[in-house]
């Protein structure tokens, strides 16, 4: 996958996640909830569901302390990710 194209998706799902958090956690930042934003818009990306305490479970089966660590860590894992993929596009140049 094209590194700048990788960088947009995952902030706009940071983005969707933040708006979550704002939420309440109740499962209503995207129409069809996040299990199914997963499933079709990120199933190429694994390791997001193998973040604490996910593990390979749904979003849906999460209490909401969970739900919270969750996000947070995701978040954070995110943000890695984008520095990390940055840092390769600016070495290439």
């Amino acid at each position: 996958m094209q590194s700048s194209k990788k960088v947009k998706r995952l902030r706009v799902l940071s983005s969707i996640l933040s708006q979550e958090f704002q939420l309440g956690l109740n499962d209503q930042s995207v129409e069809l909830g996040l299990d199914n934003l997963l499933s079709n818009s990120y199933k190429d990306m694994l390791w997001i569901r193998d973040v604490y305490p996910m593990k390979s479970r749904n979003y849906k089966n999460l209490g909401v302390g969970e739900r919270h660590i969750w996000v947070k860590n995701l978040i954070s894992k995110i943000s890695y990710e984008i520095k990390i993929i940055e840092e390769k596009i600016s070495n290439e140049f």
